[in-house]
């Protein structure tokens, strides 16, 4: 049981997801960040989330993201930007 003194170091989901992503060790446990992944707003990393998406469903060697969470943080990504530039 860790002291209660002891700071354990927490990231924004954002960071924290791409090594839940790298880490994942089958199908479902992808498919559940996945969908965790569309139904959170992300603000930041877009690209390195994508490519870590990528990434290991080209390793999990699906045919296709039939999730389509890369679309979806495409679509994150523009939106953002849409915002800024108000």
């Amino acid at each position: 049981m860790p002291k209660t003194d002891e700071k354990i170091e927490v990231l924004p989901f954002h960071e924290s997801i791409i090594g839940l992503i790298d880490r994942a060790t089958d199908d479902e446990e992808l498919r559940t960040l996945g969908r965790t992944i569309k139904e959170t707003e992300i603000l930041e990393n877009h690209d390195e989330i994508i490519a870590a998406w990528r990434k290991k469903v080209k390793e999990a060697d699906w045919w296709r993201d039939d999730l389509e969470v890369a679309k979806y943080l495409f679509q994150q990504k523009a939106q953002k930007a849409d915002t800024e530039e108000l």
